[in-house]
């Protein structure tokens, strides 16, 4: 098993009700990529939902970016603990912190005692309502 080559993006729509997407299944301990092109580069209004599929624990990390282009790389990684059969939502993700030297954002997922297991929500908030 793998987990997916990106993390897929939901661009949400203003006055309209969304669909909740199937999302990015993660199977693997491993880093997956949101990438620029899916996201704008609007960082600042892009959140992660993470849903714990009943396995175990999660650690899901934001990692921190490259300066430049994320001058505030400094403060290092978001680390968001899931405990099992919970979900979180992460965010918003500020590309100031988190880009890469591409553009992307990279999380990361670490099972407890095993391999990760999670479906993963990516939304674009809208920039205006």
């Amino acid at each position: 098993m793998a987990n997916p080559a990106k993390l897929t993006v939901t661009p949400l729509v203003p006055g309209t009700p969304p669909d909740r997407p199937a999302g990015s299944t993660i199977d693997t301990n491993g880093t997956v990529p949101i990438e620029v092109a899916d996201f704008g580069g609007y960082g600042g209004w892009l959140v992660i939902e993470v849903i714990e599929s009943n396995t175990r624990a999660l650690t899901v990390k934001v990692l921190a970016g490259d300066n430049p282009p994320a001058v505030r790389s400094g403060l290092g990684d978001l680390t968001v603990a899931i405990t099992q059969n919970t979900g979180k939502v992460i965010g918003p993700i500020e590309t100031a912190r988190f880009a890469q030297k591409d553009g992307d954002i990279h999380v990361s997922f670490t099972g407890t005692g095993g391999a990760a297991a999670a479906t993963v929500r990516t939304y674009l908030l809208p920039k205006a309502v």
